[in-house]
């Protein structure tokens, strides 16, 4: 079982994680402008389904791979937090994304879910953010590692649900000013890139 400290750690990170700018939450804010609250939400669900795959995978390959080597941690330790530093340079230099509204026919709430998956399993990148955000919050000497991996997955992908289904309520009502504010974009981007980096950091401390 994992200690409440980084529990609350993990949680308060995918929370700030959850609702600051990146392709996915802007992705459900664009499609939820342009079709409605019902298809972000389905998008919504069919990018959490793709979390559970990359949950699943993560824990299960996290575990086979401590099995062989016990040098294995320290070095995914490093590759995590050169991940996690990669992935703060990407934010701080990221432009602010344009979101366009136009005339669409409505997506079905299949189409809607579909989209989600594919947006979240064909992006690599999110299998390799999650395998250098779960580990740093799990503990071998806490019980299972499968069972730690999966209930931080659990936790994010609830968090994710929670905030994403906002996003698609209040879309609509923002959509002037998110479309008309570059600017905000772009110091969450700043922020955001600013939270990995210190993610990064703990977790070199960590080794």
């Amino acid at each position: 079982m994992i200690a409440y400290d980084p529990l609350v750690t993990f949680l308060l990170a995918s929370l700030f994680l959850a609702i600051t700018p990146g392709p996915d939450n802007l992705y459900v804010l664009m499609q939820s402008v342009v079709y409605g609250y019902k298809t972000g939400v389905f998008i919504t669900l069919g990018l959490c389904t793709g979390l559970i795959m990359h949950t699943a995978a993560v824990a299960m390959g996290l575990t086979l791979l401590l099995q062989s080597s016990p040098y294995i941690l320290p070095l995914l330790k490093l590759f995590g937090a050169g991940y996690l530093v990669y992935l703060s340079w990407q934010s701080y230099r990221a432009a602010a994304i344009e979101i366009s509204l136009q005339n669409h026919e409505a997506l079905t709430t299949f189409q809607s879910y579909q989209r989600g998956i594919i947006l979240n399993v064909s992006n690599p990148k999110v299998g390799l953010f999650f395998l250098a955000f779960l580990p740093q919050f799990t503990n071998i000497d806490q019980g299972s590692l499968v069972e730690q991996t999966l209930l931080l997955g659990g936790v994010f992908i609830a968090i994710t649900v929670i905030v994403f289904t906002g996003v698609a309520l209040i879309a609509s009502s923002l959509s002037d000013f998110l479309i008309g504010a570059p600017g905000v974009q772009k110091v969450m981007h700043r922020v955001t890139g600013s939270v990995l980096l210190g993610l990064a950091l703990h977790l070199v401390l960590s080794i």
